[in-house]
């Protein structure tokens, strides 16, 4: 799925409130978004929300200041799918880190 979103709102919105899902729900990603909210206060939705930050940045935005937001990994809309692959993200991250 695609979800086109202006560029400025989404990046505001995962920087400041990533970690409870509202860039997800800008998206119109209802499930996600709820997802985001459940783990948020364990720390997942902060890594989550750097993850999405990071994919985010680099996209180009049209004239309008619109960005098309692509999950290749989350067409099923599966949440726990998602899960899988930013812990493999975020493991690879560490153990770049450490």
């Amino acid at each position: 799925p695609r979800h086109k979103v202006d560029k400025r709102i989404y990046v505001l919105l995962t920087i400041f409130l990533g970690w409870c899902g509202a860039h997800r729900f800008l998206e119109h990603r209802w499930k996600l978004g709820i997802f985001y909210l459940l783990v948020g206060w364990t720390g997942l939705g902060l890594a989550f929300a750097l993850v999405d930050l990071l994919i985010a940045l680099p996209i180009p935005k049209d004239e309008n200041g619109m960005i098309e937001i692509r999950s290749p990994f989350l067409d099923t809309q599966n949440p726990l799918r998602a899960l899988t692959v930013l812990s493999e993200i975020s493991e690879g991250i560490f153990l770049c880190i450490w």
